[in-house]
């Protein structure tokens, strides 16, 4: 496709100019028109000959350019064709690792059901073993329970038949106590006619006698007491000084005896410790009582919030032991047991308000052997 030229448009106004040749031409002047217009031809020439290759040139580029373009195109198609070549390859490859991984998966899937049903088998096999040892478990309970409830209502006949006796021997020990004050109301009576008291002072005697037997009498059912223990920084200071101090407080009766209660203090190692002490005293109604004093003992230290209280508890006195057996002189000699606090942990805790500390003394009668 070259652009063509077109010469003529530059020869024929020269020919037409040499169709009117001057009169006065001569053959050298007509060869040197000829000579320029042929000079003239070949610079027009020369010019559409430069022309031609300039376009030529153009046409060899446009070609290089279309040759390049096609180039290109056909990188680009054998690059598209690779590219979904391994697209597809690609997509090949992940639809079987896809499907080797739904396989996988599928056996696990087997294997965890399979897996599933054997701890399901397991877990009723265990689960019936458990409600077996614990169906064998709760009849071993019950059977006991009988068992306790049996000896329970054995312990039960054993206590009514140990009350129904306590009250046969209260009632022959009142019977007893009627006789001896009536005794002694006649010996009284015959003093006091021997030496000729009046009759006014033998009532008083009389009277007084009845009523210190039935005061004693009348405590039978009274079973605490409540006291303070004062100065116990003196106490403490002694215990230190000499290794044990003693605070005893007012005769009571309780449950018929006649006690002094009290707090034994004593220096250890460290701390002082402090014991449940009591002593015995002769009691208007020693002989209706049980010998030797073997009643259990409690001891409460008392603080403002209930919760906090502390205790001491004995099971029983020292049967053997000379301080519980009835009182033939004014009183017995003290005792106090080895269970004990640290009066540290009193001070503490708050149980010592103005240099006091409230106690509470619980008797209660024995077990049953």
């Amino acid at each position: 496709a070259h652009r063509r030229n077109n010469c003529s448009t530059h020869v024929l106004p020269n020919e037409a100019h040499r169709q009117e040749p001057s009169q006065s031409s001569t053959p050298e002047a007509v060869f040197t028109e000829l000579k320029v217009a042929l000079e003239d031809g070949v610079r027009q020439l020369r010019s559409a000959f430069h022309q031609a290759v300039r376009d030529n040139t153009s046409c060899d580029r446009l070609n290089d350019f279309s040759h390049m373009v096609n180039t290109l195109r056909e990188t680009v198609m054998n690059t598209s064709e690779k590219q979904t070549r391994a697209v597809s390859e690609a997509k090949i490859t992940i639809v079987r690792e896809v499907r080797d991984d739904l396989a996988a998966q599928g056996n696990r899937r087997d294997e965890v059901v399979q897996r599933i049903g054997a701890l399901t088998e397991n877990f009723k096999l265990v689960a019936a073993y458990a409600t077996k040892k614990c169906l064998n478990k709760l009849e071993e309970i019950i059977a006991e329970g009988g068992r306790q409830r049996s000896k329970d209502d054995n312990r039960s006949e054993s206590v009514l038949r140990t009350v129904s006796t306590f009250e046969a021997i209260l009632d022959k020990a009142l019977e007893r106590a009627t006789e001896v004050i009536v005794q002694k109301c006649k010996t009284n009576g015959a003093l006091c006619s021997a030496s000729k008291v009046s009759d006014s002072k033998i009532s008083e005697t009389t009277t007084d006698v009845r009523k210190d037997h039935l005061l004693a009498l009348n405590t039978l059912s009274i079973t605490h007491n409540l006291f303070y223990v004062t100065g116990l920084a003196a106490l403490k200071d002694k215990a230190i000084s000499s290794r044990w101090s003693l605070y005893e407080s007012d005769p009571v009766y309780l449950c018929g005896y006649r006690i002094s209660p009290g707090l034994y203090l004593q220096k250890n190692e460290r701390s002082v410790s402090v014991h449940a002490h009591v002593r015995l005293l002769k009691g208007d109604a020693d002989e209706f009582l049980q010998w030797p004093f073997s009643h259990c003992l409690k001891l409460t230290f008392v603080h403002s919030s209930p919760d906090k209280n502390r205790e001491l508890k004995i099971n029983r006195g020292c049967v053997t032991k000379e301080s519980f057996v009835r009182p033939t002189e004014s009183r017995n000699e003290g005792f106090y047991w080895y269970a004990s606090l640290p009066l540290e942990d009193l001070e503490r805790e708050g149980h010592i308000e103005s240099d006091a500390l409230c106690l509470r003394y619980d008797l209660s009668p024995p077990p049953a052997l």
